[in-house]
């Protein structure tokens, strides 16, 4: 399997969107630049379902699961599942993103940060209609609803992800790390 180790048959690596654990009445989203790989990983033992493609579906939003995944979730269960997330600090959410960007792999391309400053980075992601580099969505209207509310019922800081794991073990009955 290209050196990745298989988990029910998902390589560990592969992007995962989203974690639903059905019995727990539970669901990790994957907000893009927190850190939750290795958590997704170490849970994905214990997960019922895990969204990893279509591309529309690639970092599944809360709104887009309240909308579209929860009815039938939750149809089948009885009951609505509690929501789980990781959000980041803002400033160094950016910064990982410029980070990412800047990397060799995407030199020239649109959505390369290689030839801006971390400043023009940050002053065209607040644009209305951002350039290509700038075009990385925003953590609250990740984990926002269609109301303008949070919309995750456990939000988790990135700094703090301790917390997180610990809620994660304690859920799940296992060891998440």
């Amino acid at each position: 399997m290209n050196g990745k180790e298989v988990v029910t048959g998902i390589a560990l690596g592969d992007n995962i969107n989203m974690l639903l654990f059905f019995k727990q009445k539970l669901v990790l989203f994957s907000v893009p630049k927190t850190g939750t790989t290795a958590l997704e990983a170490a849970a994905l033992p214990y997960a019922s379902a895990a969204i990893l493609d279509p591309p529309g579906m690639k970092h599944v939003s809360v709104s887009r699961y309240q909308a579209q995944l929860a009815p039938f979730f939750e149809a089948r269960g009885k009951q609505p599942h509690e929501t789980m997330a990781i959000m980041r600090e803002p400033i160094d959410w950016l910064g990982s993103w410029y980070r990412y960007r800047r990397r060799d792999q995407i030199k020239g391309k649109p959505n390369s940060t290689a030839d801006v400053s971390f400043a023009e980075f940050v002053e065209a992601w607040l644009l209305d209609t951002p350039p290509a580099f700038a075009q990385i969505g925003a953590q609250a209207r990740f984990l926002g609803t269609d109301t303008a509310q949070i919309g995750v019922d456990h939000l988790f800081r990135y700094d703090k992800m301790d917390q997180a794991v610990a809620f994660l073990e304690q859920r799940l009955g296992g060891r998440c790390s």
